[in-house]
């Protein structure tokens, strides 16, 4: 009777033991599916940063030419300014125009003031410098320009430009001003001009203003009065500022 009960006892730890390896196996259904899941571990690919985006440059304004005439004791400049970009306007334009001797000192200095020249146009300025006497060698002329933007200030249209010559000396020029703005011209708005001569060559330049203020849509005339002769004078251009305000 011992050896039997032994012999049942064994046979039921034997049974029990196969059932728990049976039974772990059942009980745990995702441990065969985990074993063969393993591996190296994912990789995350990183999308390479886009470079930021370049700003474009301020537009600029450069001297496209310039000239003057030595007049008695008075010396008449002219100058072209150019807005080289395309795409931008220039406002808030200062020039600073200095006459030099011949060692490149600086005799005496005139200021000018632009409001706005839009995308790839030309503006002209014209005033005089008195030397004190002495003899101006060249034009030293700087620009300094406040800001730039999308073009929205176009200039008023300006066109039948011709010279006139006065019996008793002296060189008008005058202009028809049309202003296509939306607001007036006031009678204070700078009016530039330039002389050139046969050849091309800006011999001299003047300001003024109009008589009066111009309505919107409306047109009148413009005249630049030279007190002094101006010989070889062939051609002239006129610009008359926008008169924004920043």
């Amino acid at each position: 009777m011992k050896r039997v009960v032994l012999l049942g006892s064994c046979l039921a730890a034997l049974l029990a033991g196969c059932g728990e390896d049976d039974k772990g196996k059942a009980g745990n259904p995702l441990a065969e599916d985990q074993t063969q899941q393993e591996g190296p571990p994912a990789t995350t690919q990183t999308q390479p940063a886009e470079p930021p985006a370049e700003e474009e440059p301020a537009a600029e304004v450069e001297v496209a030419e310039s000239g003057f005439s030595e007049l008695e004791d008075t010396v008449a400049y002219g100058a072209v300014l150019k807005n080289s970009s395309q795409d931008s306007e220039v406002s808030e334009i200062e020039v600073t125009i200095n006459a030099l001797d011949a060692r490149g000192d600086v005799l005496t200095t005139d200021t000018k003031n632009v409001s706005v020249i839009p995308p790839g146009e030309e503006f002209v300025i014209g005033g005089d410098l008195d030397p004190g006497g002495d003899t101006v060698e060249e034009l030293d002329i700087e620009v300094e320009a406040g800001d730039s933007g999308p073009p929205e200030h176009p200039l008023p249209k300006v066109t039948n430009v011709r010279i006139q010559e006065e019996e008793y000396g002296g060189l008008n020029v005058r202009a028809q001003v049309e202003n296509t703005l939306d607001k007036e011209l006031s009678s204070i708005t700078d009016v530039f001009g330039v002389v050139r001569n046969a050849k091309g060559k800006i011999i001299a330049g003047g300001f003024t203003f109009p008589e009066n203020g111009i309505n919107p849509g409306r047109k009148a005339s413009v005249e630049l009065n030279f007190l002094y002769d101006l010989p070889g004078a062939e051609s002239a251009e006129v610009s008359v500022d926008n008169e924004i305000t920043p």
